[in-house]
């Protein structure tokens, strides 16, 4: 069941890009090692629990991304996590600049540090961190936030990164039904979570990384979670993406030069006066939200969920919202539930959600994709469930 539950969840640091991160690494020598190897595996990359074809596919994503170079050369990167946490990061130091707020207190903090030496400084609702104990733990946070937020930014530059095995399982599907093939990520004593495993989903028609689905446990059989890697876009000489399906990061950008005090100062900063690299158109059709020029698509035809016997019994009604891709052809390409009632309704709200089809959504007179929520009303009062489209 494609359902995206959470964004808190992750990974491994990003400590193998190149060795740039610790600052023991040479220009001659960082040329040296990419005329030997165009993707040279991060040390510690368990090569010999990896199959070769993985590891050519890898290095066939990393080429397509805009190469090893290019991204070992790309220093300052900035974005906003789903649009909320900000980071700004010195790849070539690992000075990290973190800002975001609180979930329980809504307090806002800021967070400067080295990923590298760990140390730093903390700020909370204005005043610095000053007792050492609460200094280590918001230090903490600012790295897990960081191990988080980047993997879910920077992922497909990762595939041979230090901890991480890579094996080829075949041909698979994306959610939109194109073919791909499927790449096995699992690590060893890395991140926060080293028990996850992710498939990552390479788009034979784009070679670009497309989806990945993410297991909470290695053993698991099934997914928590099918996120879409979409808007596929040049910054500076790298591509990155910003559409994970439910939400979409913002702010990104390849930053040419950053002043030290970003990273050494609580003083707040327009990052938008910073000089950014060039951005490119993206690399494939966007998909648009419904909005301004943008026509919503109509229901054309519709199922009906099923009512499960059990949610009956046991008296569960209310509300299930799914969000989906409606394409130019008016069929339901992809779907998430977004807002969730009873696992057993999710899959019967979703299940039949991806049968329905619309009158397409239009943009200057031409069908186009967009992004639409759809709701599905279960209730006991003898009727059948009811249904509901929406641009929320």
């Amino acid at each position: 069941m494609t359902r995206f539950t959470g964004t808190a969840l992750l990974t491994l640091a990003l400590v193998g890009a190149s060795a740039q991160l610790t600052g023991t690494a040479s220009a001659e020598s960082t040329k040296a090692t990419l005329a030997q190897h165009p993707n040279p595996p991060a040390p510690g990359f368990l090569a010999a629990e990896s199959d070769a074809e993985a590891i050519a596919l890898a290095d066939r994503v990393m080429v397509r991304l805009g190469g090893r170079d290019a991204w070992n050369r790309t220093r300052y990167l900035t974005w906003k996590f789903f649009g909320n946490r900000l980071h700004l990061w010195d790849k070539h130091t690992g000075d990290l600049r973190v800002e975001g707020t609180d979930r329980e207190t809504q307090e806002p903090y800021l967070v400067l540090m080295n990923l590298g030496t760990k140390t730093g400084r903390a700020w909370r609702a204005g005043e610095e961190v000053a007792d050492p104990e609460t200094l280590a733990k918001h230090l903490e946070l600012g790295e897990s936030a960081w191990i988080n937020d980047s993997y879910w930014m920077f992922m497909p530059y990762k595939l041979k990164d230090s901890g991480v095995a890579i094996k080829h399982r075949g041909e698979g599907r994306l959610l939109d039904g194109r073919a791909a093939d499927v790449l096995e990520l699992t690590f060893r004593e890395v991140g926060r979570t080293p028990d996850n495993r992710y498939l990552v989903y390479v788009a034979r028609n784009t070679g670009l990384v497309e989806q990945w689905d993410f297991f909470t446990n290695a053993s698991d059989e099934s997914p928590r979670f099918q996120v879409p890697w979409r808007n596929w876009r040049r910054h500076g000489s790298i591509l990155l993406s910003d559409d994970r399906g439910r939400g979409q990061h913002t702010d990104i950008a390849v930053l040419a030069a950053v002043p030290p005090e970003a990273f050494s100062s609580p003083e707040p900063f327009d990052i938008t006066t910073l000089t950014a690299a060039p951005t490119g158109d993206l690399v494939e059709a966007p998909i648009y939200s419904v909005a301004g020029d943008v026509s919503k698509p109509e229901i054309h035809d519709t199922v009906m969920p099923e009512y499960p016997d059990a949610a009956k019994d046991a008296g569960k009604t209310g509300l299930v919202v799914v969000r989906a891709v409606i394409g130019a052809d008016g069929k339901v390409r992809d779907a998430w539930v977004t807002e969730s009632l009873d696992e057993t309704l999710d899959q019967a709200a979703f299940e039949a959600v991806r049968q329905w089809t619309f009158a397409p959504a239009k943009l200057a007179g031409a069908p186009v994709e967009v992004y639409y929520n759809l709701t599905i009303n279960f209730q006991l009062d003898g009727d059948e469930p009811g249904s509901g489209g929406g641009a929320r």
